[in-house]
């Protein structure tokens, strides 16, 4: 699988239309996956913009729990 068909089919997965096989094949390339600590390029957009989105996204799936009091 080469880079843009892993960012093709994981933005499929984000929008929830992969069929169950591109799931397991998603998973299976994941567990194959070696992060590169590779530069930056122009390619890639806006390096500040690209992390802010990141936060984002992570964030707005973070469900505050409930404090519990003594």
């Amino acid at each position: 699988m080469t880079q843009q068909d892993f960012i093709d089919l994981y933005e499929k997965y984000m929008s929830g239309k992969c069929t169950s096989d591109e799931i397991k094949l998603l998973e299976a390339y994941r567990d194959n996956f070696q992060l590169r600590d590779l530069p930056w390029s122009a390619g890639m957009g806006n390096k500040q913009e690209v992390r802010q989105e990141i936060l984002n996204k992570l964030n707005s799936g973070i469900i505050p729990s409930k404090k519990k009091s003594f």
